[in-house]
Order: C-alpha cells, then structure tokens, then sequence
C-alpha cells in the first residue's frame, strides 16, 4: 500500500490525481493503459452545476489534499474543493490491500437553493469504442440494441450499475445513491428546451462518457424545490478483463448488500453456510429466507446470462426433508432436484422443507 497527497496504490490499481482539480487523472490496473480519458475536458469524478438545460456550468475549484489513511490494510486520500451551489464538496479515494476496486466518496454539503439547478459526477472512461451495458432489474441493457422504439435515451435508470467494455477489458461503475445516469452528455433535460415540441433523443449515440445526474429541481413534482445538507454519493469503480455477466451481477449485489460485522472473541465458532452452489455454478442466489409458516426456507435462484446455467446445491449443515418448486405464493409445484439448469435470465423459486 502506497499513498501520497496525490496517488494511492495497492500494488495492482493506481489512482492518480490532479493537482489543480483533484479530478483523477490516471487509473490503471495490472500496469495497463490508463482507463480514463485524460485528454477529456469534463475530469473524472469532477462536479458539474449548472442551471436547467445546462446552463452556465461551473466546476468545483481551489482542492485541497489529505493522507487521511495509509496503513497495511486501507489507503485513503481526501480532496476538499469549494464548489457551486454548496458550502463545500469532499471526494475520498480508497484502495484496500487485495481488493481489484476503488472506492470513491463524494460529500456535497448543499445549500438551500430555489432556482433551477442540476450537479452532476462526469466519468469520462478511456475505452474506444466501448460498449456500454447498464444493470436494471432481472436484465442487463445495451442502450439502443435492447430498448424498445420511442424509449427514453436522454436518461437511463440504473440498478445497481453501469459498465464500459470493449472485448479486452473495462470498469463497472456501480452508483449507489445515485440511480439516474446519462450518456455522451448532459442531455436529461433537451426535453425543457421547447415544450411544444419536446427535442427527446431519436438516435443513441454510443460513447464512454457517463454522468451520474444526482439532483435537479427543475422536474415538474410537487416535491421540495430546494436540497441542502451533506449528502454523500459512493461510486464503486472495478477495472476488469472482458465483461462477465455474472461477476458483473455478483459485483453490484455486494456493494448494496455489504457484509455485517459483529463482535467475536476467540472462542466464537465460524459462522457455517446453510449451502454452496457447485464451484462452476453460474446461477445466483437473490434471495433466502424463512417461509411464512415457518416449516421451510424458500430460495431464490437468478441466471444472469445469455446462456443456459447449472448449479447443484451444496447443503452445508441442514438436511433439508423435500425440495419443491414454488413461487412468491410459497407453495409446492412439483419436485425439485438439488441440480438446477436455468434457461437464461431465468429466475426461479423453490421451497426446502426442513
């Protein structure tokens, strides 16, 4: 672990940033090309504010740097900026030792402002040619290709995740406060341009630009016409080799759904897994739960990808009586093995009776 007020390494990411911006300037794994667009103007993880339409944008200035951790374990640096429409913004750049992801805190503590206003977090991507794939529920959506005719371009909704790639390699960037993300440009809002007329994007057009859009109040709703406050946004960005649906899919649950810590001493026993899915399974558990009667745990069971997947479940340390196949209304529809083959994107229930 390596850090200095403007770098951080863990031995196979290194972050680099600007000195006069505080933006990232270089990101590189396994000493590869740098996967983030330097020459672009917009700056990565730069804030951007501006009125409806975009209009007069400003950017965040005057950062300053702190080591505010370097250790064995953690490295972690923090850049204070002023920034517009906000008493101040904060972005903290974290490596852990053995993990292959950058962890990124953006604080924007807001000021109460009335008039039209929109901030925005620009991730300008060095992927030429990229492929842009985004996480909804149950799929994964290449703009374009999977949207139906009249869809919305100039915004999209995001799950848990956006990813660039080409055929050798990319970054999933999961979002997570931050659901809405737009492509290319700051195009949420053309549509205000003219109401008569309403310019909405025809045609997409593919790039590896992406902004997370994380406030306007410019939006037509009966809802609070001003925010303010410290409000924190966490991007977490994974560098990879090819995409991979399902590591991508496992990737945004874990950053949603972290593990719990709690208190042991020596003499705690390991906590045992009630199963494991066979080591080449490519099926997920989404979820697992106690049925409602109580005499049996339902289990729910996600193949993410474009083909057929198998898995055959493991039981650790319950022997379950009987395996049926259920649904939400936690019934029994017929015997189930413990070998399971999903068609893709299948998602399916079944019912362990204990």
């Amino acid at each position: 672990m390596h850090a200095t007020p403007y770098s951080i390494s863990n031995g196979r990411i290194h972050v680099g940033l600007n000195s006069n911006t505080g933006n990232i300037h270089s990101l590189t794994y396994l000493n590869g090309e740098n996967l983030i667009n330097d020459k672009d103007t917009l700056g990565f993880n730069a804030y951007w504010y501006g009125g409806i339409m975009k209009l007069n944008l400003k950017k965040q200035d005057s950062p300053t740097f702190e080591i505010t951790e370097q250790g064995n374990v953690l490295s972690s640096i923090k850049v204070t900026s002023q920034a517009p429409g906000a008493k101040s913004l904060t972005r903290e750049i974290q490596l852990v030792n053995g993990l292959d992801v950058v962890y990124i805190t953006n604080v924007v503590d807001k000021k109460p402002i009335l008039e039209n206003e929109n901030v925005r977090f620009a991730f300008p991507f060095n992927i030429p040619n990229g492929q842009v794939r985004i996480d909804i529920p149950w799929a994964t959506v290449k703009p374009e290709n999977d949207q139906l005719k009249g869809a919305n371009k100039n915004f999209y909704s995001v799950q848990r995740w956006v990813d660039v790639s080409d055929d050798n390699r990319g970054v999933t960037l999961a979002t997570i406060e931050a659901p809405i993300l737009e492509i290319g440009d700051m195009n949420g809002q053309n549509w205000m341009a003219d109401l008569a007329v309403r310019p909405w994007i025809s045609t997409y057009e593919p790039s590896s630009t992406l902004f997370s859009w994380v406030m306007n109040n410019a939006w037509f709703v009966n809802y609070k016409a001003s925010q303010e406050g410290k409000i924190p946004f966490h991007y977490i960005l994974k560098p990879h080799g090819s995409f991979n649906d399902i590591e991508s899919k496992k990737f945004g649950i874990e950053q949603t759904q972290p593990l719990i810590v709690v208190p042991v001493n020596i003499n705690t026993e390991p906590i045992k897994p009630i199963l494991k899915l066979s080591p080449q399974s490519n099926l997920i558990i989404t979820s697992l739960k106690k049925s409602r009667d109580g005499k049996a745990i339902m289990i729910r069971f996600f193949n993410p990808t474009h083909a057929p997947g198998n898995g055959t479940i493991l039981w650790e340390n319950i022997k379950p009586k009987q395996l049926y196949k259920s649904s939400f209304k936690e019934e029994k529809n017929g015997i189930e093995l413990p070998t399971l083959t999903l068609a893709p994107w299948e998602v399916r229930t079944i019912r362990v009776e204990l």
